[in-house]
């Protein structure tokens, strides 16, 4: 379809050119009329091909935007969700995404350790969320996956 818009462009601008190149070779024939109704045509063809542009322009972004939505929503639907995490492929904490990126953003963002914590926890670094690390070698009562809040590695010790 941006085809089609962009031959449409050029068809305007190639009438536009023999328009104005009409009325120039009517400059001896010094018909008003005529030289009236060209300049009128010349006008038409030109917001013609303006609007054709913006078209263009419009219809442009709409498919980067379908394009981009069209593989976001194929990568989304190929994550497994265990827990509360989603995977990537196997479920090791390399593949491990953001829930919440993927949930309500629909994108798919990674989600790394948190080494701020000793790597108890996960961290979003696109929208921070935090998430108990099931990956953590001392983590067997952390659980998966849920959202924690102020939490304190030390707490229990």
């Amino acid at each position: 379809m941006v085809d089609g818009l962009t031959a449409a462009v050029a068809g305007v601008s190639s009438a536009l050119r023999i328009a104005k190149h009409i009325f120039e070779i009517n400059a001896e024939l010094q018909k008003s009329d005529l030289k009236l109704k060209m300049a009128e045509v010349i006008a038409a063809l030109s917001d013609a091909k303006v609007a054709l542009s913006e078209a263009k322009s419009e219809l442009y972004e709409k498919s980067q935007e379908i394009e981009r939505l069209r593989n976001s929503s194929i990568r989304i639907d190929g994550l497994t969700k265990q827990g509360e995490l989603f995977y990537d492929g196997e479920v090791l904490k390399a593949n491990a995404k953001c829930p919440r990126c993927v949930e309500h953003d629909r994108r798919v963002i990674s989600i790394v350790e948190d080494v701020e914590f000793g790597g108890h926890r996960l961290k979003c670094h696109a929208c921070g969320s935090v998430y108990k690390n099931p990956f953590h070698q001392n983590s067997s009562d952390f659980g998966h996956g849920r959202v924690i809040q102020d939490y304190d590695p030390l707490e229990g010790i």
